[in-house]
């Protein structure tokens, strides 16, 4: 389970033919993307989106 990465079905599924790299580094996800994607092959951490940021509580006595 140290190396576990959480993605969608599809991704699972095509992982080792789409040309997506995943690699974990001091227990975090880092991606590369395929060369249509990224020409320059750079390693970069996941995480870095939206779902990974922490939402405001609501306000609820609006």
């Amino acid at each position: 389970m140290d190396n576990a990465v959480l993605i969608c079905n599809a991704g699972h599924a095509s992982i080792e033919t789409s040309g997506w790299d995943i690699d974990m580094r001091d227990g975090r996800p880092w991606v590369r993307g395929p060369l249509i994607f990224d020409p320059t092959q750079t390693w970069r951490p996941a995480g870095q989106n939206r779902a990974a940021t922490p939402a405001e509580k609501p306000n609820w006595e609006k």
